[in-house]
């Protein structure tokens, strides 16, 4: 999403996931914003990415060892390798340095973002160009607070839950289930997205 937000003219994303559910989400949300921002988008299985097909830019989601050293071997000249924060402490793989050097890479990994990565984020959204609602998956209270933990542990939901403190007794709900327990609600998603509403009208019905 964000790399389709950044306004850079001729970018082109490729984004790969085994889970084709986490994919269809992914479609969902990010083909209207590609399209609007005329980016070039294919989502796909990694298996179905060809393996000549190299990369200016990869960014990681999943703190696994291997995937890094696939980016490698992808890299294009001057490649920068995005590596998820978490990969386990003394977890090994095996990476090409020849062409890591060759290809004139770059890695980095970070845990959050600087105070100045957080003005340009605010401002994208201010603004209109970056919508962060399209990550959100679920909503809770303080009840369904360490199911939504569980489920980013598990990745048994494909994106962000928003839990809402003042909602004591709201259980984990996920978006596509809101329209059972709170229809009202439901109804002021946007194509399945959360939204500024939704939150405002289950605020008023869910206490």
């Amino acid at each position: 999403i964000r790399d389709i937000c950044t306004g850079v003219e001729g970018v082109s994303v490729v984004a790969t996931d085994f889970d084709e559910q986490r994919l269809e989400v992914l479609r969902a949300k990010a083909m209207p914003l590609a399209e609007a921002n005329g980016v070039d988008m294919r989502l796909a299985d990694p298996k179905a990415v060809g393996p000549d097909e190299k990369f200016s830019y990869v960014a990681l989601m999943a703190p696994v060892g291997e995937l890094v050293a696939e980016a490698v071997d992808r890299s294009a000249d001057g490649c920068v390798i995005n590596i998820f924060a978490g990969i386990p402490a003394g977890k090994r793989a095996l990476l090409n340095l020849n062409t890591y050097l060759a290809n004139h890479c770059w890695m980095l990994g970070t845990s959050g973002s600087v105070i100045s990565d957080m003005k340009i984020v605010l401002e994208k959204v201010s603004s209109g160009q970056l919508d962060t609602n399209c990550s959100v998956v679920a909503v809770s209270g303080m009840a369904g607070a360490v199911d939504g933990i569980a489920a980013v542990e598990n990745r048994t939901l494909p994106g962000k839950t928003v839990v809402y403190p003042e909602l004591h007794d709201l259980g984990l709900i996920p978006l596509t289930e809101l329209h059972k327990h709170y229809p009202t609600v439901a109804e002021k998603l946007a194509s399945g997205m959360w939204t500024p509403g939704a939150e405002k009208e289950l605020l008023a019905v869910a206490r």
